[in-house]
């Protein structure tokens, strides 16, 4: 049975955190181990992380990019999901990853993205995207920091997440996930709308066509000139599953 580590970046997320950890104790195939890495929050992230037994928690510099390689350096699985902390899940995510992942020999592997908020427009967003994905996962591999699922010994063969990178999660997949095989796994991965509720509807929507299009052609240098920064969103909670 392949062991699974999960990672989790943190910033501020004493709204989200808990609710994450809790989905991921009642799985139907326990993890082997979860690695909270928080960029020295100022909220009460360490406390609520604390209520939860045998979850790793550690400290980094801020970076997402050096939490999840610091992370991914810590964690013994054989199997590493990156899950950003305002993220929910059904109890049977970690059986339905493993079950695609093993049944498609796969290396690399993104979940469906699903918003948690009823808002339609956000929904097409969403689906739109997921659409995107699913054609093109052949062809050219693309996901999300929501969630990122990679062999711990196809991660350490290649460069981590570059912490120069702003869209370090979406450089990394194209840039590893050409070199292996990699895929969509057929289970959902549940996301805040804050980004949306934070910088605007119209924003996002433009943002996310102008980064499908720049990623398309390998241009992450322009990607890294628009403005998207971590851990600063308003801190209404997740929706219910």
């Amino acid at each position: 049975m392949l062991t699974v580590s999960v990672v989790i970046p943190t910033l501020n997320e004493e709204d989200y955190v808990g609710l994450l950890l809790a989905d991921l104790r009642k799985q139907t195939r326990p993890t082997y181990e979860i690695i909270v890495v928080d960029a020295h929050s100022e909220d009460r992230t360490n406390e609520i992380v604390d209520q939860y037994q045998k979850v790793q928690f550690v400290t980094s510099e801020r970076s997402v990019s050096r939490q999840r390689n610091k992370g991914a350096e810590i964690a013994s699985g054989e199997i590493l999901i990156f899950l950003d902390a305002d993220t929910r899940v059904r109890i049977t995510f970690v059986e339905d990853v493993l079950r695609d992942f093993e049944k498609h020999g796969l290396d690399i592997a993104c979940p469906l993205y699903v918003p948690t908020t009823k808002n339609l427009m956000t929904q097409f967003v969403f689906w739109y995207v997921n659409i995107i994905f699913v054609l093109l996962q052949a062809i050219l591999p693309s996901g999300a920091g929501p969630c990122i699922i990679v062999r711990r010994d196809i991660f350490g063969l290649q460069e981590g997440f570059k912490v120069d990178q702003k869209f370090e999660d979406m450089e990394w997949i194209r840039r590893v996930g050409g070199k292996f095989r990699f895929g969509i796994v057929w289970c959902a991965v549940f996301v805040s709308d804050r980004r949306f509720r934070t910088y605007g509807m119209f924003r996002m929507i433009v943002l996310y066509v102008l980064l499908s299009f720049l990623f398309t052609f390998g241009l992450f240098s322009l990607a890294n000139r628009l403005h998207y920064s971590f851990g600063k969103y308003s801190s209404r909670r997740a929706g219910s599953l």
